[in-house]
């Protein structure tokens, strides 16, 4: 992902996020879309709050997630990306 395009947004106003309806998932695609979202939370929580929203969301599909959630995902990771450099104190008034 270090090389990915980066997002101005976690995830634009096109994303919408449905149940997966499919049964019978990978369950290691599924682990894995746990930890990212993880990594996502702790994120967050320690210095990126202005994502927060997006992640909680996604957090709501951990138990069968699909392509559509797995992509909004690496969307927020590529927003990550591209804000690396920004500092985001919610405290401060600009």
């Amino acid at each position: 992902m270090e090389n990915a395009n980066a997002m101005s947004t976690p995830n634009g106003p096109t994303c919408t996020l449905e149940e997966n309806k499919e049964t019978g998932g990978d369950i290691l695609t599924s682990q894995d879309y746990v930890t990212a979202v993880g990594k996502l939370l702790y994120a967050a929580h320690m210095t990126h709050p202005n994502i927060l929203y997006a992640v909680i969301i996604l957090t709501q599909f951990t138990k069968n997630p699909s392509v559509t959630h797995r992509t909004a995902v690496k969307n927020i990771f590529r927003y990550l990306n591209g804000t690396m450099n920004h500092i985001f104190t919610p405290w401060r008034r600009h």
